[in-house]
Formats: C-alpha cells, sequence, structure tokens
C-alpha cells in the first residue's frame, strides 16, 4: 500500500538542511565539525540598463556571490579560533600592519 502512495523511487530523498558538510584545506587545520551552522550560497544578479528612443530594456548584468557566514563552535582540545586566526594573519598581520598575498590566502572550501 505504501509503494502505491510514493510517487518518488525508494532510494532517492529529498535534500536536507542538516546534511551538508563545510570542508577546508587540510593545511589550514580545520576540522569539519568545528561548524555549527552555514547558509547556503547566494548570488545577486545586476540589471543593466539600455536606453533606446524612448524606452528602456533591462538585461541581466554581472552577477556579485553574497556572503557566505559560517558559525563555529571552539573546543578546548584542537582551538578553532587559533586555527582560524593563522588563517586570518595569512590576510594581514596585525602587530606589523603586512598584508599577505593572494596565492596565500585565497583557499578553496567545499560545501
Amino acid at each position: 500500500m505504501a509503494d502505491l502512495l510514493m510517487k518518488m523511487p525508494v532510494p532517492y530523498e529529498p535534500k536536507r538542511v542538516n546534511r551538508f558538510i563545510v570542508r577546508f584545506p587540510s593545511s589550514l587545520g580545520i576540522n569539519e565539525w568545528y561548524v555549527t551552522s552555514a547558509a547556503r550560497p547566494s548570488a545577486k544578479i545586476n540589471s543593466v540598463e539600455i536606453p533606446f528612443l524612448n524606452t528602456s530594456t533591462y538585461v541581466a548584468g554581472r552577477f556579485v556571490w553574497n556572503e557566505l557566514r559560517v558559525k563555529f563552535k571552539d573546543p578546548i582540545g584542537p582551538s578553532a579560533s587559533q586555527a582560524l586566526m593563522e588563517w586570518f594573519r595569512l590576510h594581514a598581520e596585525s602587530v606589523t600592519g603586512r598584508m599577505g598575498y593572494a596565492a596565500g590566502y585565497k583557499k578553496d572550501i567545499e560545501l
């Protein structure tokens, strides 16, 4: 009876909110279980106005990725805040004011 009511095949199920993992490169030392929540990626598409005679036509322009907010938990053992601060220091060193190179601080993160 249940097979008659179910319209989709059994091995497939819908995506769930709690079944995503944020994975950082191993060189950063940030484990997957540090992340408590993360927003889904989203983009904003700007419009471009094309004026012609008395009218304007709008077409899709450049798109910009919105911020991706990630919340971490900070365990006592392997400190998440220390690992994040080491990554932040690759961007800019607060003591000396030295700015880092993009090749050093840009990393690929998997979702």
